[in-house]
């Protein structure tokens, strides 16, 4: 997946920005790329149904 460095989502105490990183009250949060690949997916996506194919599509694009 890929995001522009400039985009950013706060929500809570937490900070989600383009460049793959997870900020909560400033300290960065250890999680996989994936991981935050899957959390932009659904905060992209707030208050709407994320259907499994569309996120496959989205965070393993190559696989089968």
């Amino acid at each position: 997946m890929n995001r522009s460095g400039n985009l950013h989502w706060e929500f809570g105490p937490f900070r989600l920005d383009g460049s793959q990183h997870l900020f909560r009250g400033g300290e960065l949060v250890p999680l996989s790329r994936k991981a935050v690949d899957i959390l932009a997916v659904l905060v992209e996506n707030r208050g709407q149904l994320v259907e499994k194919d569309s996120l496959m599509r989205r965070v393993w694009p190559d696989s089968f």
